[in-house]
């Protein structure tokens, strides 16, 4: 007996398909942790809004912390002995 032919997806079909189904995958990961969701988001905003500012505060701190170090006389004292 003949098989029955049966037509191939197009190619538009076939990438609807895929982002529906993305869009189904994120729908499901964000239902199952919505904490985690959220944190990631926040985590993604600040590390894209506030890159130069924490460039900032570290550069100061690091200034501050050579320079406390060099100017601390047990510091001096201990690499003497």
């Amino acid at each position: 007996m003949g098989e029955i032919p049966q037509p191939e997806p197009s190619a538009q079909m076939q990438n609807s398909f895929d982002v529906i189904l993305a869009n189904f995958k994120e729908e499901v990961r964000v239902k199952r942790n919505p904490v985690g969701e959220w944190l990631n988001m926040i985590h993604e905003y600040w590390s894209l809004q506030a890159q130069p500012a924490s460039d900032i505060q570290h550069s100061a701190y690091c200034d501050r912390s050579g320079r406390w170090l060099s100017s601390s006389p047990a510091r001096t004292i201990s690499y003497l002995l």
